[in-house]
């Protein structure tokens, strides 16, 4: 893949991100990328946490490898609103997947594949089970894990579906914490959503207010609670 046709795949990326349904999304999204003679570094921003991934990708002849998969986060959210917070950084994941995926597909690759040290699979902990294979590897980094993702139909189509039907449980649990957190309950119900800056909205939660009888449905607290780089 020459220069050029990397900058038609990354307008073709943005134009997809741009195509996202924001009735189906808790919050809305932006990318920005550059690339390389042999990879490329996309970065999905989050408007309304300021949340992002940055994802640096290869481009191989059967597959797309992914080499970073970096996350950056305000933990100033999880100190105002624990269920917001986990909210954000599970969808995140779950729509930078979805754009990988997309960009795997375009580029007619057959298999996505993730390079990550042990440490650093701690966020696909939730998601392991949706990939092909979970293999161990050593480098020169020390000790890593493959994920590997087919994108023959069958595969990709429970590939995707899954994802989906996590990101809808993900919305019906944050909705179920509007009844008990007033956080919650004012972004939800914000009539433009994508205009709102989740530091400047409200105030801090009344302690009271956040505690919920309703099990998760989701671990929001286990599931993607480190920061670290992955």
């Amino acid at each position: 893949m020459n220069f050029v046709n990397k900058k038609a795949l990354l307008e073709r990326l943005k134009t997809h991100v741009s195509t996202w349904q924001q009735q189906q999304l808790l919050f809305s999204y932006d990318i920005k990328g550059e690339g390389r003679l042999s990879d490329a570094t996309l970065r999905l921003h989050q408007r309304q946490t300021g949340f992002s991934l940055t994802v640096s990708m290869h481009f191989l002849e059967e597959a797309l490898q992914v080499t970073n998969f970096t996350l950056q986060e305000d933990d100033r959210l999880e100190d105002q609103c624990q269920p917001l917070y986990d909210a954000a950084l599970i969808e995140l994941m779950i729509q930078s997947l979805m754009l990988l995926f997309f960009c795997a597909q375009s580029l007619h690759k057959n298999e996505m594949c993730f390079i990550l040290s042990n440490e650093g699979t701690f966020h696909f902990d939730l998601l392991k089970s949706l990939f092909s294979s979970v293999q161990p590897c050593l480098t020169r980094q020390g000790k890593c894990q493959i994920l590997t993702l087919s994108l023959w139909p069958s595969e990709a189509d429970q590939f995707c579906y899954s994802l989906e039907h996590i990101k809808i449980q993900l919305q019906h649990q944050l909705w179920r914490y509007q009844k008990s957190d007033s956080l919650v309950r004012r972004y939800l119900q914000n009539a433009d959503r994508q205009a709102v800056d989740v530091f400047n909205t409200h105030g801090k939660n009344n302690p009271r207010e956040t505690e919920s009888s309703e099990k998760n449905v989701i671990s929001f607290s286990s599931a993607l609670k480190r920061r670290a780089a992955l």
